[in-house]
């Protein structure tokens, strides 16, 4: 027969993948890891965002069965763990709630972690506003002392270097606070 020295598109394909180094157990879990990471991270998004709501967000996980699911449970709770921080209160409770949604079992840690957070949120604003205001003061004083004063004059802080580092300072000392608090979280998800 002469197609017998022609090869099929099919055949050729097999030849290369023959040829090709086999992948260890470890590469193909980091393979799955990330191809699934994006779907946990744009769920957390979407329920952020709120496109997802709570009530959605353990039926819109429950699409995932098995080893697909575990990885991305994972990636929606590192997602949502990463959304706690000090810059956004309602977000990072928005975010801890979602975690409380996926860890039932969990509730007590959750809510004492809550209690935390809220603890630390309120510690920091409090002490924003206070330094704030003094700051507000010592403003006003200066520029009270090159002639500018009256009713209407509102010293801008953001612009204030001295603000910019005793806010900086403030927040150094409460970042840790939520960090350790996430590693917490992080560490009784997984």
């Amino acid at each position: 027969m002469e197609d017998e020295g022609i090869k099929s598109a099919f055949e050729i394909a097999m030849e290369r993948i023959s040829g090709l180094p086999r992948l260890t157990p470890e590469e193909i879990a980091d393979q799955k890891e990330k191809e699934l990471r994006p779907i946990g991270e744009a769920m957390a998004k979407r329920y952020m965002d709120g496109l997802i709501t709570s009530d959605a967000l353990p039926r819109e996980l429950e699409k995932h069965q098995g080893e697909q699911g575990r990885i991305v449970r994972r990636a929606l709770i590192r997602s949502l763990c990463r959304s706690i921080d000090l810059d956004d209160p309602e977000a990072a409770f928005t975010a801890l709630a979602g975690i409380m949604l996926l860890e039932t079992e969990k509730a007590g840690f959750f809510y004492e972690a809550g209690e935390n957070l809220r603890q630390v949120i309120r510690r920091f604003e409090r002490e924003t506003e206070e330094k704030s205001r003094e700051f507000a003061v010592l403003a006003k004083q200066r520029l009270a002392g090159l002639g500018i004063s009256g009713s209407a004059v509102q010293p801008n802080l953001d612009q204030d270097e001295n603000w910019q580092r005793e806010s900086a300072r403030m927040r150094e000392a409460y970042e840790p606070r939520v960090a350790d608090l996430r590693g917490k979280l992080l560490r009784k998800t997984d």
